[in-house]
């Protein structure tokens, strides 16, 4: 069906399928697909024709001939019936993306000082979320409308370095980075920036097309977003085949776009379409840092299909691609999660003998004692959350020394931070069930399985589908004693996480199923 050909990422069949279609003149809604194809192969005689074919037939929401019509006419050489028809999208897309439209639409047909005044459409001061009202819809919209910004700003600071006008691009991320200091990705590019490195070429018509598809496939999974919000908190959502659709259609267009290919690739990985993940992952040539990325995505899609030394393969190429020290600290993580600690720390401490930011510093460092805790070093692992708090004290340094610490013989410490940290985060389901399985896990009393139990049944309230806080609450009954309670929450726990495997919710059910007596399936397990 088309729906499997996109889960499998053959857009090669499902574009015969739209052809086939369009001879037929059946199934219109996909007709947009075919000019999108046919732009990609340099044919826009027939992406107009396609268009032209699509006139006085119902719409859809998106791929429409609305959506494509200003790229048709642009590729066409009628660059004012273009920006005419770009300027109809007002009414089909939010201000800020269709201002971000506008300018990619200008910069692809080579009107460079029309593309700029088009990102100077928006406000002038940033204005990124407050941090005192997390997990209020108000917070949600200021974020939203700061990431709107943000992502403008980028490409504007981009455009003006490939138009040679880099004290401008320095002064616009200089106040980007004010205003989100905390922001490793925007320090990266100024840096770049003051340097003269990784300048990147302004867009082609195609390009700049499929930045396009990928910001309106952006939108699509941000409406997702919100909808499986509203169904509740922890709902799962099924696979989208439209949003992948609109990826996989873009990198027809621009192949070497890493950003809309580590999405894609990030969420066939996350639906567990891992042989077609590995296999996206793999293809084009984008910029280094992101091919190594793709790389690393490429390895645990590997490690799910059952080789591990396949991801350790991939992420050594990822190496050689880009040898940098986010790239090795990026790599020390992917094969921490394989076992490969040891290769990891190698990694990890080459990184950190050349000079990096606090916030990579950071990263760096919580990797390491990541690493350490898979290998059992546990002191070693504390050790260097400790340093990262040092460096950066906030709540992610915090919670993740704690959760060093409950593993260690300094336990106690652990667990008072974490209560700390609850105080002022009453209602953080995810900090609840890191306190609460903590308590439940090998408690040094009654008191602490009752106190760890009781705030996990409180969690699991607000969050009933959250697959961390049905095994933990799995794991609490195990220590009472309620084996078949253990059972059916730690079976939902799997089935949550299906079809990923998770060794720790596997070694539970396998504890589980013996003390109930069924030795064949602990083994299994």
């Amino acid at each position: 069906t088309p729906q499997e050909m996109i889960e499998s990422a053959d857009m090669a069949a499902y574009m015969a399928r739209v052809r086939e279609d369009y001879a037929n003149r059946r199934n219109s809604g996909a007709w947009g697909y075919m000019i999108v194809d046919a732009m990609a192969a340099d044919r826009p005689a027939e992406a107009a024709e396609v268009l032209e074919a699509l006139s006085g037939r119902p719409a859809p929401d998106w791929m429409s001939a609305n959506h494509l019509r200003p790229w048709v006419h642009a590729a066409n050489g009628q660059s004012d019936d273009a920006l005419a028809a770009m300027k109809l999208m007002e009414r089909h897309l939010p201000r800020p993306s269709h201002i971000g439209h506008s300018a990619l639409l200008a910069e692809g047909m080579g009107d460079h000082a029309l593309a700029l005044t088009f990102y100077r459409e928006m406000p002038e001061a940033f204005s990124p979320p407050s941090p005192e009202n997390i997990g209020t819809m108000e917070h949600y919209i200021a974020a939203r409308n700061f990431q709107h910004q943000r992502l403008l700003a980028l490409r504007e600071a981009e455009l003006l370095r490939a138009l040679e006008r880099g004290p401008e691009a320095i002064a616009l991320l200089e106040r980007l980075y004010a205003a989100a200091p905390d922001d490793g990705y925007v320090e990266g590019r100024l840096e770049k920036a003051r340097k003269g490195e990784d300048k990147r070429p302004v867009r082609t018509l195609k390009q700049a097309m499929a930045e396009a598809l990928g910001d309106e496939a952006d939108l699509l999974e941000e409406q997702e977003g919100i909808m499986a919000a509203m169904a509740g908190r922890g709902a799962r959502t099924p696979f989208n085949h439209l949003l992948s659709s609109m990826r996989q259609s873009a990198l027809l267009l621009d192949p070497d776009n890493g950003t809309i290919r580590i999405a894609e690739a990030g969420k066939l990985y996350e639906k567990g379409k891992f042989e077609p993940a590995l296999r996206i992952a793999q293809i084009g040539n984008p910029p280094v840092q992101q091919a190594a990325l793709l790389q690393s995505t490429a390895g645990l899609a590997a490690l799910q299909l059952g080789s591990p030394d396949t991801l350790e393969a991939m992420v050594e190429r990822s190496l050689k691609i880009d040898a940098s020290a986010d790239a090795k600290v990026q790599a020390a993580g992917t094969l921490a999660t394989a076992g490969k600690t040891e290769r990891a720390l190698q990694l990890i401490d080459q990184a950190m003998r050349t000079p990096m930011t606090t916030s990579q510093k950071v990263f760096a460092l919580l990797t390491r004692a990541q690493a350490h805790n898979h290998a059992g070093n546990l002191m070693c692992a504390v050790q260097s959350a400790r340093e990262a708090r040092a460096l950066q004290d906030d709540e992610t340094t915090r919670q993740f020394l704690a959760s060093m610490l409950v593993d260690s013989p300094l336990r106690q410490e652990g667990l008072e931070i974490m209560r700390k940290m609850l105080v002022d985060r009453s209602n953080d389901t995810g900090l609840m069930n890191n306190l609460g399985y903590s308590l439940i896990d090998g408690p040094a009393s009654d008191q602490e399985l009752e106190e760890g139990f009781k705030l996990l049944k409180q969690a699991i309230r607000i969050t009933p589908d959250e697959a961390n806080l049905l095994d933990s609450i799995g794991w609490a009954y195990y220590q009472y004693g309620d084996f078949r309670e253990a059972r059916r929450f730690i079976a939902m726990a799997l089935e949550e996480f299906a079809p990923f495997g998770h060794w720790e919710l596997s070694d539970h059910m396998g504890d589980i199923e013996w003390r109930l007596g069924d030795q064949d399936a602990a083994r299994k397990h």
